[in-house]
C-alpha cells in the first residue's frame, strides 16, 4: 500500500523538526537513539516515550522520521488530529514502515479516538511495522478508557525521558538559532537561558519573536536588540 498523502488534511508536524537529525543528538538522547535504531533493524516494534515538556519527545520523533526515506516514515501530532475533529484519519496511516504519533495523552479518554488508535496499533503490530508513540505521561498514568488499548500501550517498550539540564537547553537554543540562519551574539543563548522559563514552548515562542524582528529590521541579534524585542 502506498504511503498516504495527508497534505490536504493535516501537516505532518514538520515545522518543529525540519532540521531534527540523529546526527545532531545531544549525549542524553544517544542511548534512546541507539535503542530505536536497533528496533527498526528487526521486524516490527512498538515504543512509547514519555516525559515532561522539553524532555525531547517530539525531537526524537522527528529525528526518527528524518533517519528513514520520506516515503516510508511520518510523524503525526495528535493535537492537530484532535483539532481537526476526525479520528477516522487514523485509518489512513497504514502505508508507512515507521509511524510516530506525538501527544497521545491529548486523546486519552476520548472514545472515538481511542477506538481508532487501538485498531491502528493492531494493524501495525500484525503487519510487523514500527510505531513510536509519545506522551507526557506513561501508559499506566494515562486516562485510557478502552481497556484493550490500555493493554496494548502497556505492552510497548516504555521509555521515560528525563527533563533536560541547562547544558542541554543551552545546546538546543544554540542549535535553534543556527537552524533559523540568524547571526547572533555568542552570549545570547546563555542570556536567554537565564531569563526564559525552562520549557521549549517558551523558548520557541521567544525565538520566533526574535526571528521576525531580525528579518524585519535587518539586524543581527545583539543583546540590547534582543532585550528591546522581548521587552526586558
Amino acid at each position: 500500500m502506498a504511503a498516504p498523502d495527508l497534505s490536504s488534511q493535516l501537516t505532518l508536524g514538520l515545522a518543529l523538526g525540519t532540521q531534527a537529525s540523529f546526527a545532531n543528538a545531544v549525549d542524553s538522547k544517544k542511548p534512546v537513539q541507539a535503542m530505536l535504531e536497533r528496533q527498526w533493524s528487526g521486524a516490527g516494534s512498538a515504543v512509547f516515550l514519555h516525559g515532561e515538556p522539553a524532555s525531547g519527545k517530539s525531537w526524537l520523533l522527528y529525528a526518527s522520521v528524518a533517519s528513514l526515506p520520506a516515503s516510508d516514515a511520518a510523524c503525526l501530532d495528535l493535537a492537530e488530529l484532535k483539532q481537526a475533529g476526525n479520528a477516522r484519519m487514523l485509518d489512513d496511516l497504514d502505508g508507512f514502515g515507521l509511524l510516530c504519533l506525538d501527544n497521545v495523552d491529548l486523546v486519552a479518554g476520548l472514545e472515538d479516538y481511542e477506538e481508532h488508535l487501538f485498531h491502528l496499533v493492531n494493524r501495525y503490530r500484525d503487519a510487523e511495522k514500527h510505531l513510536v508513540l509519545a506522551a507526557r505521561q506513561s501508559p499506566r498514568a494515562l486516562d485510557i478508557r478502552l481497556r484493550d488499548l490500555a493493554s496494548r500501550l502497556n505492552a510497548m517498550q516504555v521509555i521515560r525521558l528525563p527533563r533536560p539540564d541547562d547544558t542541554e537547553l543551552l545546546w538546543l537554543m544554540t542549535f535553534k538559532l543556527k537552524e533559523r540562519g540568524l547571526e547572533f551574539d555568542a552570549a545570547l543563548p546563555q542570556y536567554l537561558l537565564l531569563r526564559l522559563p525552562r520549557d521549549m514552548h517558551s523558548v520557541d515562542a521567544a525565538l520566533e519573536q526574535i526571528d521576525r524582528a531580525a528579518w524585519t529590521y535587518k539586524r543581527s541579534l545583539t543583546l540590547p536588540f534582543v532585550r528591546k524585542v522581548l521587552g526586558w
